[in-house]
């Protein structure tokens, strides 16, 4: 006794058009989960592909092959706004990285900015990156910031992040960012201390 069957073309399509939706639903989730689960999801997309070309391949009525045809489309779709995604996540990222972000998202100017380039700095330090959790606004985040002068900022604050067995630590730091030109940081120093 066998438990396998061939899928019938109307099922292969239908298949390819469920997976098709699911990857361009992965694809919408980019915007509000970040690029790793619309990647995930957009291998549904290879997999309407799969479904949608054996439904096309298959001796079916009209319906089943327009089934199919409506699958890999999808499929297609879904597929290249992935790769669209990804380009886009990966340039804006680099992009993110090289320049200084502007004043709406720092909230405060130089003072803001220099506060956002010492995150990124300490967060480049921890063992689980993503895991860093930063004091709020709401926490007196900008009390945190001092200016030295010369385009010299002290941030004295705190982050906590999960070590590698996956406990939450808190970690003081110190970090003093220099403003070398419009747009243009570098980090003088560092420390960070556990508690």
């Amino acid at each position: 006794m066998s438990l396998t069957r061939k899928l019938e073309p109307r099922e292969a399509g239908i298949m390819s058009i469920t997976f098709s939706t699911v990857a361009l639903l992965g694809i919408a989730a980019f915007a509000i989960a970040g690029i790793k689960l619309a990647l995930a999801l957009s291998l549904a997309g290879v997999l309407g592909l799969l479904y949608g070309g054996m439904c096309v391949q298959q001796n079916g009525d009209a319906t089943d092959r327009n089934l199919g045809m409506a699958g890999i489309g999808l499929s297609l779709a879904a597929l290249t706004f992935a790769a669209i995604a990804f380009v886009s996540h990966s340039e804006n990222e680099s992009e993110e990285r090289n320049t200084s972000p502007s004043r709406s998202k720092t909230g405060n100017g130089e003072k803001g900015a220099a506060g956002y380039w010492a995150k990124l700095h300490v967060k480049e330090r921890l063992k689980a990156p993503s895991t860093a959790e930063f004091p709020s606004l709401l926490d007196g985040w900008s009390d945190h910031i001092s200016i030295l002068g010369e385009g010299r900022y002290q941030i004295r604050s705190w982050v906590d992040s999960q070590n590698t067995l996956g406990a939450k630590l808190r970690t003081d730091f110190t970090v003093v960012m220099k403003q070398v030109s419009e747009g243009r940081w570098e980090l003088e120093s560092i420390s960070l201390k556990p508690r």
